[in-house]
């Protein structure tokens, strides 16, 4: 979201993930859950987006999505 929010399926409570998606353990490390952040910044899930927004702009106009991150970002850095 505009708070920088992420949905996480594998960080979720058991009973709480989508279907086929392993919940966390405790048996599970650090690299399993970067490996999770890694693959669902470049393969985002629109059902489960947390801005439903952005998610929209995502899949409709491609260019302007990544303008407004493009500008997000810069503005960020200067801050």
């Amino acid at each position: 979201d505009q708070e920088g929010k992420v949905q996480i399926p594998l960080l979720q409570a058991r009973g709480q993930q989508q279907a086929g998606k392993d919940a966390w353990s405790s048996m599970d490390g650090v690299e399993k859950v970067l490996q999770e952040v890694s693959y669902i910044l470049t393969h985002p899930n629109l059902a489960i987006a947390v801005n439903t927004e952005a998610s929209n702009v995502w899949s409709t106009d491609r260019k302007q999505f990544d303008a407004v991150v493009r500008t997000t970002v810069r503005n960020n850095l200067e801050t």
